[in-house]
Parts: C-alpha cells; structure tokens; sequence
C-alpha cells in the first residue's frame, strides 16, 4: 500500500542511457522513494531553481529542498518510518561509511571519467539535449572547465588517469566484499546505502560515457546481481542496462529515443 507523503515532487534531470538518471543522488532519492512504495511526481529539474544549485531536489507541500540525504531525513521525519529501522548502531555506522565513500569519494573519479576523460563524448550529447539551445556553445565547454578546476580543488585531479581509477576500483572492491552474498546491504530487505549503491553501480555498468571502471565493476559478480535484483524491485519497467547500450540521446523536451 502507498504510503502518505503528502505533496511530493522529485525534481531531477531527465531519463537517460537506458538508466532511471545518470546523476547517481538522483537515483538515489528516486530508487529509495520507490523503496517506500511512496507516491510521488517526477519532473525534470532546473539548476537554476535548486536551492543548491544541484540535483536532486524536491518539493513537499510546496516547500522545496534540496540535497538527497536532507530529502530523505525529512520524509523519514515526516512519515515516521525509516528504511534503516532493522539495522543495529553498527550497520548504520558501516552502511554510513560506504555511503559517505561513494558520494564524496569515488564519485569524484565518475566526474573524471566523464567530464575529462572518454565518456565526455556521451556526457556532450546529454548536455547538448538539455541545455538551453542558444547557449549550448557557450555552456558546454564552460561546464567541462569548471568541474575540470573542482577536481584539481579536490585533489584527484592531480594523480595520473591511472592512479584515479585504482583509487576507485579499490572503493568498488571494497563495496562488493561488503555486500558478499547477502541478497541487499540491509540484510533481507533495502536499506538507504542499498538506494546509494544502486544509483553508483548502476552507473558504472552503464555503457554510455563508459571508463575503465565500467569493466572493473562488471566483475564483481554480487553487486552485478545486487544492481538487478534493485531495479526489478524498485524499476520493473525499465530494462537492464547491463552489457550494453540502450535508448538513444533525449531530445529538447526531454524524452529518451527508443
């Protein structure tokens, strides 16, 4: 049964390569609001209109916040209910670490992957669908440039493209021997680090903008199967990405090619 949230939007950017969205903290607030059996709406988001300048964000009775973890909390609050409530202090403080390891981590050689090095050719065509037509020639380059300065600021940027995937596929080892045979991170059923891995691996398997942590993490055989078993739970209509490319680029309104 859906539970009640009252008014909720979840603004993010728009279905993309076959994935339910190629930002994994959009993945992430939708797959866990599916998680809940929540009934929500999904619009495609605008920047300039985050209340941080990023996606996700979202809308609950009128009110809009941004940041996934600060959705989350106020839906836990708001419901009652937590995804984490059958974990003990010390699952949280281990499912909160590889969160904390994905999203301010190993996401920064996802950047990389995809704004310096092969994968900027896809992340181009994305950019060109969604970006206002007169500014696209401006826009484009200018966004490469500046998450280019944010990864030297943060430090990755200064290692060899080499060093930046080890430094991450260690991060994703690390995540496959904590899962390692268990059906979810939660044990029988998801927890909120299950929504946060799904939007990361789900989007390391993607063939689109694909690096060399696409083939790493397609051998770790348990979060391969963890990353379906989460989208047929939570995204049955969609198919799986795994092993290949899928949907074609979206166009100006936002719909993804068959």
């Amino acid at each position: 049964m859906t539970q009640p949230t009252r008014n909720l939007t979840l603004y993010a950017f728009p279905r993309s390569w076959g994935l339910p969205n190629m930002s994994p903290y959009c993945m992430k607030l939708e797959t866990y609001l599916r998680a809940r059996d929540l009934a929500y709406e999904r619009a495609i988001g605008d920047l300039r209109k985050a209340p941080r300048g990023q996606m996700p964000y979202a809308s609950i009775d009128g009110e809009v916040i941004g940041d996934s973890d600060a959705i989350i909390d106020r839906i836990e609050a708001m419901t009652g209910v937590s995804l984490d409530s059958a974990c003990s202090p010390r699952d949280l403080a281990r499912q909160r670490s590889f969160a904390r390891m994905l999203e301010e981590s190993t996401v920064w050689a996802l950047r990389y992957a995809r704004f310096v090095d092969e994968g900027y050719a896809d992340l181009s065509q994305f950019m060109h669908a969604i970006l206002p037509a007169g500014l696209r020639v401006v826009l484009r380059p200018m966004i490469r440039r500046d998450m280019q300065k944010a990864l030297l600021a943060q430090g990755l940027g200064r290692y060899t493209r080499e060093q930046i995937y080890a430094f991450a596929e260690r991060d994703i080892d690390a995540l496959a021997a904590e899962l390692g045979e268990r059906a979810f991170f939660g044990g029988d059923t998801p927890s909120r680090l299950d929504c946060t891995a799904f939007g990361f691996v789900a989007n390391f398997l993607c063939e689109h903008a694909r690096s060399p942590l696409t083939d790493h993490t397609a051998t770790k055989a348990n979060l391969v199967r963890h990353t379906e078993r989460m989208r047929e739970r939570c995204f049955p209509e969609m198919p799986s990405w795994v092993g290949r490319r899928v949907g074609g680029p979206i166009d100006e309104a936002g719909r993804q090619a068959a």
